[in-house]
């Protein structure tokens, strides 16, 4: 059994786009199948995807958080720093970002 099936809706895979379900266990994808096929594993929760899309999270591949932005760009002001980790997370997870990769760091 599933943890959670997504039926019916558009994916996106690397192998293309088409209607097909989801299936969750833990964390991780299990499954992606033709719609139907899941259905006789079962799951725990269903949700119907009918007209939506489907995706993976995204990966920003290059971030900049909380470091200090130089005072040309700042108009003068030498303490002024880009979003602090916390608000960075909850801004990417909002637009579908689930991980990226800070190379910057904070420099003292």
């Amino acid at each position: 059994m599933l943890d959670l099936i997504i039926k019916g809706g558009t994916v996106v895979t690397p192998d293309g786009v088409g209607l097909r379900d989801v299936g969750v266990q833990g964390e991780q994808i299990a499954a992606v199948a033709a719609p139907g096929v899941l259905d006789d594993i079962g799951a725990g929760e269903t949700i119907d995807a009918t007209g939506m899309i489907v995706l993976p999270g995204g990966i920003e591949a290059h971030a900049h958080i909380n470091v200090p932005v130089p005072d040309y760009w700042a108009g003068g002001d030498d303490g002024v720093f880009t979003q602090p980790p916390e608000a960075a997370s909850r801004a990417a997870a909002f637009g579908g970002v689930t991980t990226y990769v800070d190379f910057a760091g904070r420099c003292p």
